[in-house]
């Protein structure tokens, strides 16, 4: 496999229902690729969001800082050159929190969504689902998110599926064959 088809690991995201009433409960956390405060190097840095506040924690576990709900007036992705930034608007301005990739970025994006619902009062409803890219088994790209790997379908099943679909048609399907051979054969 190519440099350029391989993927490391993926960074962690999950998302806890909305029935949870704790309000230091995590409801979303996400982890961002990329440190801001090393010129964009790669790392890690984890995003925390409760009904409370929204928290920055370093690989190390370590809190970076924490952002009271009540504070965020809106919150969103500032794209960049390869990826993008998580931006909190508060009483105070806009508060950077984190720089990510661009493999990331739809995740992110409904993370600034889940944090706005939750800074607005309403309930949490988002979709935080990691979408399949890869084949699980051969490792290749598939051409659909979620889709099926057409290097590892079985090619015998799909015919003998298509060959189930001809046989209220057997007759004619006999018919165009032979006559299909007996045009090959005399040409």
């Amino acid at each position: 496999m190519a440099i350029l088809e391989t993927e490391g690991p993926r960074p962690e995201s999950r998302a806890v229902g909305p029935e949870s009433e704790n309000p230091d409960a995590v409801l979303i956390s996400e982890t961002a690729d990329m440190l801001a405060e090393e010129e964009n190097r790669f790392g890690r840095r984890e995003i925390r969001v409760t009904r409370s506040s929204v928290r920055l924690y370093d690989e190390a576990g370590t809190l970076l800082f924490s952002v009271p709900m009540a504070d965020i007036k809106s919150a969103r992705t500032e794209p960049l050159v390869g990826g993008a930034r998580l931006e909190l608007t508060t009483t105070t301005g806009v508060l950077p929190v984190a720089t990510f990739s661009a493999s990331v970025a739809a995740r992110f994006s409904e993370m600034a969504r889940g944090i706005e619902q939750l800074a607005k009062g309403e309930p949490l409803a988002i979709k935080l689902v990691d979408e399949k890219t890869r084949c699980e088994k051969c490792g290749r790209r598939l051409p659909e998110k979620d889709g099926k790997c057409p290097a590892c379908v079985k090619r015998a099943a799909v015919f003998g599926r298509i060959m189930g679909y001809l046989n209220p048609y057997r007759l004619r399907a006999g018919i165009v064959v032979a006559v299909s051979l007996l045009s090959a054969a005399s040409s």
